[in-house]
């Protein structure tokens, strides 16, 4: 039980943007009538985004593929790396910390 309470305390805003994002999807899924959405309601000059950067890498943090200028510091919080920055920490089925490969995607809407 104490593990539970410790995981609920430290991933508490975690779950609820996912309970939100779920929440969201569900209204949308239940609620729109099939092919309500059209063409012109998806607009790709109103609509849009791109990938700013995307990344896959080892459990040992080496990077297999990437595009430019993407690197992976071992500690972030010591890093005096300049521009973006992201920390991913990876958990195993039992919820502990973990190294473990993982993809990561960079994605910006585009301005409009």
């Amino acid at each position: 039980m104490h593990g539970v309470l410790d995981h609920a305390r430290r991933n508490g805003v975690a779950w609820v943007a996912l309970f939100v994002a779920l929440g969201g999807s569900s209204v949308a899924a239940v609620s729109l009538a099939n092919h309500s959405i059209d063409p012109v309601k998806l607009n790709p000059n109103s609509i849009g985004g791109y990938t700013r950067a995307w990344v896959s890498v080892t459990a040992t943090g080496r990077i297999t593929v990437s595009t430019a200028k993407v690197r992976v510091v071992a500690d972030a919080f010591d890093s005096k790396g300049r521009g973006e920055q992201s920390i991913v920490q990876t958990y195993n089925s039992q919820g502990q910390a973990a190294a473990l490969p993982y993809d990561m995607d960079l994605v910006c809407s585009t301005p409009r």
